[in-house]
Order: structure tokens, then sequence, then C-alpha cells
């Protein structure tokens, strides 16, 4: 039983973390659903939106990619092996932000008459939107690496002051955001949320590493 309790004491913070994260993901949509309902929004505004935020799901795989590297970081850590531990961190960050800069790059070049020949919309006028929103997702991954590093130190529960401040920044941001700029408001919001939650899990993985 105490085994039980202290793993979910454990967990209960990555819980908190995922039912925040999932706030923040959906505060846009539930804006423009909300501008729709007072026909402040043409129609087909939530289903463009929905599509264009599909990148940032696939981005965020990325994870899955090197998630082998995250293993072999806490053996690293867990073995005393520092030198090692930070020469993954660079080679994860290295690949990230080269993949980040080349998907960023394709989106913003092709990345609507693509997602405009798959789904039979006519997106072509989202291009800005959409390459904000895949730039999102890749820092989306960027976080979520430093929020494993923190998690490998046993720290992720400093991880709460982030999340937190990420939601009340969505609230506040993105309905005046969306009344005043519709899709390309949405996503200035989302990539500003995103930009604080890379911020914030880099400025935790400083601290972390100097002080433990």
């Amino acid at each position: 039983l105490r085994q039980g309790l202290s793993i979910l004491k454990d967990c209960f913070s990555l819980f908190i973390y995922g039912f925040l994260i999932n706030l923040i993901f959906n505060e846009p949509r539930i804006i423009i659903a909300q501008q729709l309902l007072s026909q402040k929004m043409q129609s087909g505004v939530q289903r463009d939106f929905n599509i264009l935020f599909m990148p940032v799901f696939f981005m965020s795989l990325c994870i899955l990619v090197i998630r082998p590297l995250i293993t072999s970081l806490a053996e690293k850590r867990q073995a005393g092996e520092m030198v090692q531990f930070y020469s993954i961190i660079k080679k994860i960050f290295v690949f990230l932000v080269l993949v980040g800069f080349l998907t960023t790059l394709v989106s913003y070049l092709i990345g609507t008459p693509v997602l405009s020949l798959i789904f039979g919309v006519d997106l072509n006028s989202y291009q800005l939107e959409l390459t904000i929103l895949v730039f999102s997702g890749i820092l989306y991954s960027i976080a979520l690496v430093f929020e494993n590093i923190l998690t490998i130190y046993r720290k992720h529960n400093l991880l709460l002051i982030v999340y937190v401040s990420m939601y009340i920044v969505s609230l506040l941001l993105s309905k005046p955001l969306i009344i005043s700029y519709g899709i390309l408001g949405a996503c200035i919001s989302f990539m500003l949320v995103m930009v604080l939650y890379v911020i914030g899990g880099f400025s935790l993985y400083l601290y972390v590493k100097r002080r433990f």
C-alpha cells in the first residue's frame, strides 16, 4: 500500500501536467467555437484551424524518435557518466534544431498546398499560420526534452509553476488575439505559450544542473 501511495504521489504531478497541457491545446478551439456561436467568425474557421493544427501533434512525435537517447540519458545519469550525459543532450538538441529548421522551411514553402490537396480544402491563405504552428510544434518537442531531463533528475515537480504560468498566459492571450486576428491570433497565442514552455523548462534545467 505504501509503495502504491508513493507511486501515486510521484505520478500525480504528471497527471496535472497532462491535464493542463490538454487545456492549453484546446483553449484556441474553445475560443473559436465561442466566436462561431456568436457569429463573429465565418463557418469553416474551426475546421481550417484543426487541419492546420495537426502538424503540431506530428512534430511532438519527434520525441518518440529520440526516446532511446532519453533512456541512455537516464542510464548515464544513474552511472554518474556526466560527460556522456551532456554529450547526448547536445546531440538531441542539435537533431531537434536541424529537423525543426527544415520542417518549418518546408511547411512555409509547400505546407498549405499539400494540406489543401490532402483534405480538399483551400488553405493556401494560411501559409504564415501553418508556419507558426509547425514552429510551435518544434518548441513543444524541445520543451518535452527538458521535461524528460528534469524527470531523470527526479525534479519534474518543479514544472508545476511552468504549467500553471502557461495556462494563465493562454487564458489571457487567446481570446483577445483570436478576436483581433482570427486564426492568426490563435497561432500566435499558442506559439507564445510554447516559447514560455521552452524558457521555463530551460531555466529549470539550468537550475537543477547547478544544484544537483
